[in-house]
């Protein structure tokens, strides 16, 4: 949620949720019968291999998308309360 703070404007972050949730399953159930296809045509080795490098791709996409965030400009961070009897916490933390 920090990340989120920092990228997107609060007016925005409940439809993000929303897309993110449809977007997820809706992919979650279009990849799980694409990957049955794919299973089902190639050898078990060939499709076991072509299962695994494909995510592989997708969650390296995934990261860097995450690593071309970039904070918004104008966006103030909020402090963290402290618990009770630690030390307050740094601005940057």
């Amino acid at each position: 949620m920090d990340l989120l703070s920092r990228v997107l404007r609060p007016q925005r972050r409940g439809t993000l949720f929303v897309f993110q949730g449809s977007l997820g399953g809706l992919s979650g159930i279009l990849g799980g019968l694409a990957l049955a296809s794919l299973m089902a045509r190639l050898d078990y080795h060939v499709g076991f291999v072509s299962a695994w490098g494909i995510g592989i791709l997708l969650t390296l996409g995934g990261g860097v998308l995450l690593l071309r965030l970039r904070q918004l400009p104008g966006l103030r961070l909020r402090r963290r309360a402290a618990a009770p009897g630690m030390p307050r916490p740094s601005p940057l933390s």
